[in-house]
């Protein structure tokens, strides 16, 4: 009886032992992929930027390299759209520059941030 008692206990203890290893070593896994520094990251380019806003705002969008600002993990942008206004005979066309604001794209993951 002894000796049974011994191996249930020694079993049990061998299981729960094997169960807590896992466990801290699935968190541990877990914690090294999520917590990537953002130096080894590299940053996306001022062109991936104004690829990123012509997907979400179309190709009229008029954007050069001085409206883009790096300030801390974002770029600023100043975007402009290019509208196209004709007369009621259709005589004359008029290209007006209108501004949408200063939008916020994520400097390492290329999100589009929209206040």
């Amino acid at each position: 009886m002894n000796k049974k008692i011994i191996r249930i206990s020694l079993l049990s203890i061998m299981i729960f032992s094997l169960i807590v290893g896992c466990n801290k070593s699935k968190f541990n896994d877990n914690t090294n992929s999520n917590s990537i520094d953002k130096k080894e990251i590299n940053p996306i380019s001022k062109s991936t930027v104004i690829n990123i806003l012509k997907a979400e705002y179309g190709e009229n969008i008029l954007i050069n390299n001085d409206d883009i600002k790096i300030i801390g993990d974002l770029y600023f942008v100043d975007v402009y759209v290019e509208v196209e206004d004709s007369d009621d005979e259709g005589h004359e066309t008029h290209i007006h520059r209108q501004s949408l604001g200063t939008q916020k794209v994520d400097k390492y993951t290329g999100e589009l941030i929209i206040e």
